[in-house]
């Protein structure tokens, strides 16, 4: 009899794990799409952004372990389709973790993307 008493609290805070996760990370679905190769990287990476929107306003920043902002541009989305290539030189910052986080124009965050430096 306990266990089915357990069940409306179970699912009440599933739901709300789940929305405090959709506001953390952009608020729907929406949300730019990031993918980066080599990884790690040695001298420079190749960062990828897809979005719903066009990139134009996109801006990208990649932050130290620590969580410093280190690292900031503009995405160079050219022809206004949501989809950019960006060319990303890390020969001046030190081999560690560094976490790259895209957000576009209409205010909607990537999830973190992880990107190792090694030289």
């Amino acid at each position: 009899m306990m266990k089915n008493s357990l069940a409306p609290i179970f699912v009440l805070f599933s739901l709300l794990v789940q929305a405090s996760n959709t506001e953390y990370f952009g608020g729907n679905n929406l949300q730019p799409t990031v993918s980066s190769y080599p990884n790690p990287a040695s001298d420079r990476f190749y960062l990828t952004i897809s979005s719903t929107y066009s990139n134009t306003g996109t801006t990208i920043k990649m932050y130290d372990v620590l969580g410093k902002l280190v690292f900031s541009k503009e995405g160079n989305d050219t022809d206004g389709t949501g989809k950019s290539s960006n060319i990303i030189d890390v020969n001046e910052y030190f081999p560690g973790i560094y976490t790259v986080v895209v957000t576009d124009a209409e205010g909607n965050s990537s999830t973190p993307h992880r990107i190792m430096i090694s030289h």
